[in-house]
């Protein structure tokens, strides 16, 4: 709230003349006064391989961001997901997770609007306590445990028939506790995640259609809990999603992406996610 704050003092200094402002734009900013809302729904399959064990994971998310444009150049939001996954492997019982998360509030404040496009983003999961596991029936539930926060800078550029941006961002996360029944707790360190994301999105043939593409690498390292030691992470992606322009407040999307995964440079899988959505405001 104290960087949302500090952004609305300074927001003034910079030109409060924004360049045209599009739903589809890859570093989305509506002009001020501007309610929108940002729908999810995926699909995720994993499967791993640990020496002989074959594990499978499968999830389900619906994922909803909603937001509101304070000034031109700058905006709050706030979202969450409700995920329902399983993990089975071939020698043990089935894993479940099951549950809405806990809630993250945002912003985003436009430093640069001209040829080229200078954004700062932060935002702050808000953990409403522990994590809460059922060892008996094998089921988690879909919250952090606790605080996670973000921040992010993206500097980009668009024409009328290609966008480009690169995107930073650092993760803290905060130490987090899960409450096992039965058997106390086991609580994890704070440790940090780097991604960096490349995207481009450009307008196809077919009128109203767009293709965007997302390149992207994450990092996690320091991870560890009560149970594991030092974990290492690190994940490279490739998406895809074509977009249609159904208004000049409605956007339709959907997308296929694939990650693959290495963890503590040995266990190494891979991920498919397809997923549908729409962006929509008022």
């Amino acid at each position: 709230m104290k960087f949302l704050i500090a952004l609305s003092l300074v927001a003034t200094s910079v030109a409060s003349i924004a360049s045209t402002r599009s739903i589809f734009d890859l570093q989305y900013l509506p002009k001020a006064g501007t309610l929108y809302g940002i729908t999810d729904a995926s699909v995720t399959n994993t499967n791993i391989y640990i020496r002989t064990v074959k594990v499978d994971n499968d999830a389900n998310q619906l994922s909803q961001t909603v937001g509101f444009s304070v000034m031109d150049n700058l905006l709050v939001s706030i979202s969450g997901n409700y995920l329902q996954a399983s993990t089975k492997t071939s020698n043990s019982d089935t894993v479940r997770i099951r549950g809405l998360s806990d809630a993250t509030v945002g912003g985003k404040f436009r430093l640069m609007d001209d040829d080229y496009i200078f954004d700062i983003l932060a935002d702050y999961l808000v953990s409403t306590g522990d994590s809460e596991v059922n060892s008996s029936e094998t089921r988690y539930d879909n919250k952090a445990g606790g605080g996670v926060a973000n921040v992010a800078a993206q500097f980009g550029s668009k024409s009328a028939d290609f966008q480009w941006a690169v995107l930073a961002r650092f993760t803290r996360f905060f130490e987090a506790t899960e409450d096992v029944s039965g058997s106390g707790d086991n609580d994890s360190k704070a440790h940090n995640a780097y991604y960096v994301e490349g995207s481009t999105l450009m307008n196809l043939s077919v009128q109203d259609w767009k293709f965007k593409t997302t390149l992207s690498a994450l990092s996690i390292d320091g991870y560890k809990d009560d149970s594991s030691s030092n974990a290492s992470v690190t994940q490279i992606g490739l998406a895809g999603e074509w977009q249609y322009v159904c208004s000049a407040n409605l956007l339709a999307r959907a997308g296929v992406g694939f990650t693959e995964t290495i963890t503590n440079r040995i266990q190494q899988y891979n991920s498919w996610r397809f997923n549908v959505g729409a962006t929509y405001q008022f």
